[in-house]
């Protein structure tokens, strides 16, 4: 539990929890009750390339009418009275409420936020190296510009995974460039 944890407050919205547990399983008991029983209402998914903890997972999750940020690298934080209390806690925030993100990002998904809100609530900290980024499960070249809507996103589903041929999906049409599958040129 990162140190954001209000136990007390938890077991207010849980109390068929028992704290007379060694501390280490009524973590555990936390960590299963979230899991089976929050909804994800943000998902930020980061890799430095770094060996070790160079990667991770980190979430905002809505329980029981309350808020939590559950972190790779924090443990659980909350209940947070707003899904914005607990965001600002979980990733770095502007200081006009944007998503500040970094060179590890990979991805980002929200279910209450559209593609198009989502990408208008990041801003780029440092220089973009990466060839996309998920954002609400579609591949996005951020070099096209975060307030960009009109290009059609790279839809990875209609690539076959042993042709490098070009295919045709509705109005889409997508080539490999002759590199790897994660390298797509979007006509």
């Amino acid at each position: 539990m990162s140190d954001q944890f209000d136990l007390a407050r938890f077991l207010e919205l849980a109390p068929e929890l028992s704290v007379n547990s060694h501390e280490d399983d009524v973590h555990d008991e936390i960590h299963d009750l979230l899991s089976a029983e929050s909804e994800t209402l943000f998902l930020y998914e980061w890799d430095s390339g770094a060996p070790g903890a160079g990667a991770g997972t980190e979430r905002v999750l809505k329980f029981r009418g309350k808020f939590f940020f559950d972190s790779g690298d924090f443990g659980v934080g909350g209940p947070f009275e707003t899904f914005y209390d607990a965001l600002e806690h979980l990733v770095p925030m502007s200081g006009d409420g944007k998503i500040l993100v970094g060179s590890a990002a990979t991805s980002y998904g929200s279910s209450i936020w559209s593609r198009d809100e989502l990408i208008k609530n990041l801003e780029f900290v440092a220089p973009w190296d990466q060839d996309t980024l998920e954002i609400n499960g579609i591949a996005w070249d951020p070099s096209l510009g975060k307030d960009q809507k009109t290009a059609a996103p790279i839809d990875w589903h209609i690539l076959s995974s042993t042709s490098a041929a070009c295919q045709k999906r509705n109005t889409l049409k997508c080539q490999s460039s002759g590199r790897d599958s994660s390298t797509i040129t979007v006509h």
